[in-house]
């Protein structure tokens, strides 16, 4: 049987606003999914390495994808609910991934009557890893494709993000993150349109590709107050090769205590 295996990661990523702000716990979920990226039985593709040993040829490797879809419920501390099919897609090819994720297409009822499809973010990764260390550097940067109406943004919203993470034991990696997003609704009208976000994440590895995680995110979006998040969740194999999570996720300040599950198929 394998050992418990504990990783921490510290981050700073944003939340994926909309129109609509009871949808802030339900967005974290699929911030957390984007930091986490989708679980699948595929093995990850080596990070180019930093140093003199990077000038060694490698292979080219070919695409891989992973597909994840989902379905989450959202409880709203105010009174009503949500009901949101978010989905992300990852390809990958050596130490280049592109993303593309969306909360997808969302009903809300009281306080917000409202339905329509979520902004769609576009985002390119980049990770080195240095050489003869654990080390290593991700840097990451993309925009949201506007949708409009009532659950999608007028304008792009852009983001970048550096990430440092190195194997503190044999059992446990930490990470630390910063990230940037800025919002050109929020430009044009002439507010603060930065927004920062401090995540930490720790992921507890049971072997046999099942594990467990825990999340903290707090968001200082376009010069608003800072708003929190825990959200915990379970990752677990499944037949011909599909892999499930459950996620839960809470949001911890007055005015904002609104409640969000998530399961997600990924293959």
């Amino acid at each position: 049987m394998k050992a418990l295996r504990l990783t921490l990661k510290f981050s700073a990523l944003a939340l994926t606003l909309t129109s609509i702000a009871p949808l802030a716990a339900q967005s974290n979920l699929s911030e957390a999914r984007l930091l986490r990226g989708i679980k699948t039985e595929k093995a990850e593709p080596p990070a180019r390495g930093l140093g003199p040993a990077a000038a060694a040829p490698m292979p080219a490797p070919d695409w891989t994808s992973s597909f994840s879809l989902g379905i989450a419920y959202t409880d709203f501390e105010a009174g009503g609910h949500g009901w949101n099919i978010p989905f992300q897609l990852d390809l990958k090819r050596g130490v280049y991934t592109l993303t593309a994720q969306t909360d997808g297409y969302a009903i809300t009822s009281d306080p917000s009557d409202a339905s329509g499809f979520s902004d769609i973010l576009l985002q390119a990764k980049r990770t080195w890893k240095v050489a003869g260390t654990t080390q290593v550097l991700s840097l990451s940067g993309g925009a949201t494709l506007p949708v409009g109406g009532d659950m999608g943004s007028q304008r792009t919203k852009e983001r970048v993000t550096g990430n440092f993470s190195f194997a503190a034991t044999d059992a446990m990696r930490v990470s630390a993150s910063a990230s940037l997003r800025r919002s050109e609704d929020a430009r044009k009208a002439k507010r603060n349109p930065y927004t920062r976000v401090l995540a930490s994440q720790a992921i507890f590895d049971l072997g046999d590709n099942y594990d467990t995680f825990l999340q903290f995110v707090a968001a200082h979006p376009n010069g608003g107050r800072w708003g929190t998040t825990l959200i915990a969740g379970f990752d677990f194999p499944m037949k011909h090769g599909y892999a499930g999570t459950i996620s839960l996720a809470r949001g911890l300040n007055r005015g904002g205590k609104d409640t969000a599950i998530e399961f997600d198929l990924s293959w």
